[in-house]
């Protein structure tokens, strides 16, 4: 028992030192709590019925834990496709009210590029400010290994992929799901709905906070989506990220 207590209090003071601009002071137990409950991916509401630590509390340390998980996926960054027997899905998604193919966007949508390497869950989500070949393909380039197998939809952005190096087949979405060939996009088209069921979920989510919470979700997919998984290197890259501090 009191091995697990030092544990517990080792891991407290790591979590406690995440940020010197923290408004709300927590004793080490609620802080494990806190982070515990980050790691089961408990939702904010959810936090507030099974605890007493305050909605401010529970927003401003769930905050600094999402810069922990993008620490920890900038300083271990992945190349897609240097596997050749993994195959590359890439798309993009407007987070709001209106569809890919439909005309005009409001003040609040976002558009999103994924790209997933296949049976590997590596997974790379950015938000774009325009899905033209200008943007998008430097982000593939710099993610993607040449010669890669890439997946997508006939979005006219990457009619040029082929010629920058890399195997590039397209299925035509507006007719079918899959092409005759087998070429689909499935697991990027599932990612999305993850992803845009965790949002709604949380049950309102600010425009600027969305690339926070799709950092979030890239950490949690890539690093199994189990929620000991997660909540065991989440302690990890807490240590790490105070090291750096």
């Amino acid at each position: 028992m009191s091995a697990g207590r030092q544990v517990d209090r080792s891991a407290g003071r790591q979590v406690s030192r995440t940020t010197g601009r923290q408004k709300s002071k927590l004793p080490l137990r609620k802080l494990m709590e806190l982070v515990y409950y980050f790691g089961i991916d408990l939702q904010i509401y959810e936090v507030e019925k099974l605890s007493d630590i305050s909605h401010v509390s529970v927003i401003e340390w769930y905050d600094q834990f999402r810069i922990v998980c993008k620490e920890s996926l900038t300083n271990d960054p992945v190349l897609l496709g240097s596997n050749r027997e993994h195959l590359i899905e890439i798309d993009e998604s407007l987070f709001g009210k209106k569809r890919k193919y439909h005309r005009g966007t409001g003040k609040q949508d976002t558009w999103v590029f994924g790209m997933v390497e296949k049976g590997s869950r590596k997974v790379i989500l950015q938000i774009v400010e325009k899905r033209d070949r200008k943007t998008l393909l430097p982000i593939i380039q710099e993610n993607v290994a040449e010669g890669a197998h890439i997946n997508s939809d006939c979005w006219a952005a990457y009619n040029t992929l082929e010629k920058e190096g890399f195997v590039h087949k397209t299925v035509n979405h507006s007719k079918e799901f899959k092409a005759q060939d087998g070429t689909c996009t499935n697991e990027i088209e599932g990612i999305w709905g993850l992803a845009k069921l965790k949002i709604k979920s949380m049950k309102g989510v600010r425009h600027e906070r969305i690339g926070d919470i799709l950092n979030e979700f890239c950490y949690r997919y890539r690093y199994g989506f189990s929620n000991g998984d997660v909540f065991h290197k989440f302690l990890k890259d807490i240590a790490i990220f105070n090291e750096k501090k």
